[in-house]
C-alpha cells in the first residue's frame, strides 16, 4: 500500500473500524513511513484530547474531532516541523506515491502464515526429494504416469534363496567357486512390486510376481503340527491357463526339465539344472501332466533345487496375485528394472 490508500483508512484504524488483514496492511505500512505514522499520531492524541475534554466518546469522523478540539481550546495547535520535512523527504524519496501501479500488494507475515509457509515447504521439499531419490535409485526412464505408479509402488524384502540367481536373499555363506571356497557376504534384495500391474492385464509367462501362498504352502507349520499361514512369497510364472505342465527328466536322463504342452522350456534363468530325481514330495506336474484350468497358474523359483513352490503344493489362483515385481530398489550396486 501507498500513502494514497492508507491516509482515508486513518481514521477507520483509530476507531477500530478496520478488519484483520485491512489493519495488518495499514499497520505495516506506517512502519515503513514516518509521515503517514506522524499523521496518524495526530488523529490519535486529537481523538484522545476531544474525547478527556469534553468527556464523552470520541467523534468519529476527523471534521468532528478537529471541531471538538478547537472548540475545548481555541488555540491552533503548532505545526509539526518533523511531520512536514517527512512528508517532503518521502515525496521526495518514494516516487510511488505518484506512481499507485507501482506499489506492490503488502503480504501480510503473521505467525501463523509463516507456520504454514514453513510446513508446506517441508512437504513440497521432502515429495521433490523423494521422487528423486526413487528414480535416480530405481528406473531413470521414467515418464509421467509410470512415474506417479512406480513412486507408489510396494516394496519387499526377499527373505530366502528360492529366486537366486536373479534376486539375492542370504544370509553370510561360503560357496565353492573356481576351486577353492569362497566368502559371500549377506545380502537380501529390495524389490518394487507394482500391485496395479494386473488390473487392466492378466500375467505373462515369465512375470515373477508376489503372492498369498495358499496354507499349504507352508510346510514349517505342517511338519510341526500347527496351523498353516499364508506366507508371502515371491516366484516366477511358468504355466499359464490352459497349458498342460510336466517336470520329467530330460532325454538324456541327467537333469529335470519343464514341458509346456509337450515342449521342453528354456530357461536362461536359472540358477541350476533341475536335479533329475525331485523330492517324494514333489506330487504336482511331476508324476504326470497337469491341466491348468482358467485363472490357475504354475509358479516355480529359479532357484530349482532350493525353492518351495507349485511343484509341492499346486496351482496359484489368481486372486492371490499382490502384483509384479518390476524391479530391484536396493542395494545400489544391483538395481535394475525388469520388464
Amino acid at each position: 500500500m501507498h500513502c494514497k490508500q492508507v491516509r482515508p483508512l486513518l481514521n477507520a484504524l483509530a476507531d477500530g473500524e478496520l478488519n484483520f488483514w485491512q489493519r495488518l496492511r495499514v499497520t505495516r505500512h506506517l512502519r515503513g513511513c514516518a509521515a503517514c505514522a506522524a499523521e496518524a499520531e495526530v488523529i490519535r492524541q486529537l481523538g484522545a484530547e476531544a474525547s478527556a475534554w469534553r468527556g464523552v466518546t470520541a467523534p468519529n469522523s476527523l471534521e468532528a474531532r478537529i471541531a471538538a478540539a478547537i472548540a475545548a481550546n481555541p488555540e491552533p495547535a503548532p505545526s509539526s516541523p518533523t511531520l512536514a520535512s517527512d512528508r517532503r523527504s518521502h515525496s521526495q524519496e518514494d516516487p510511488s506515491m505518484h506512481s499507485p501501479s507501482a506499489a506492490p500488494f503488502a503480504i501480510p507475515r503473521s505467525l501463523a502464515w509463516r507456520w504454514q509457509t514453513l510446513v508446506v515447504g517441508l512437504v513440497v521439499f521432502a515429495l521433490t526429494l523423494t521422487v528423486c531419490a526413487r528414480v535416480y535409485f530405481g528406473h531413470s526412464s521414467l515418464r509421467g504416469l509410470e512415474v506417479v505408479n512406480w513412486l507408489f509402488s510396494d516394496q519387499y524384502l526377499v527373505p530366502s534363496e528360492s529366486m537366486e540367481p536373479t534376486l539375492m536373499g542370504h544370509e553370510d555363506r561360503t560357496v565353492f567357486k573356481d576351486g577353492h571356497d569362497v566368502l559371500e557376504a549377506a545380502v537380501h534384495d529390495v524389490i518394487r512390486v507394482d500391485q496395479w500391474a494386473y488390473r487392466h492385464a492378466t500375467p505373462q509367462r515369465a512375470d515373477i510376481i508376489v503372492f498369498k501362498a495358499p496354507p499349504g504352502a507352508d510346510q514349517e507349520s505342517l511338519a510341526l503340527h500347527q496351523p498353516p499361514k499364508e506366507n508371502t512369497l515371491i516366484k516366477r510364472i511358468i504355466g499359464l491357463p490352459g497349458d498342460t505342465i510336466e517336470v520329467k527328466p530330460s532325454p538324456d536322463g541327467s537333469r529335470c526339465l519343464v514341458y509346456i504342452n509337450g515342449k521342453p522350456l528354456e530357461e536362461p534363468y536359472i540358477k541350476e539344472p533341475m536335479d533329475k530325481d525331485q523330492p517324494s514330495i514333489a506330487r504336482f506336474a511331476t508324476q504326470g501332466p497337469l491341466v491348468l484350468k482358467p485363472g490357475q497358474y504354475f509358479v516355480l523359483g529359479d532357484n530349482r533345487n532350493n525353492s518351495n513352490d507349485s511343484r509341492f503344493w499346486g496351482v496359484l489362483v489368481v486372486d492371490r496375485v499382490l502384483g509384479k515385481v518390476t524391479g530391484i530398489a536396493w542395494p545400489l550396486h544391483r538395481r535394475r528394472s525388469f520388464p
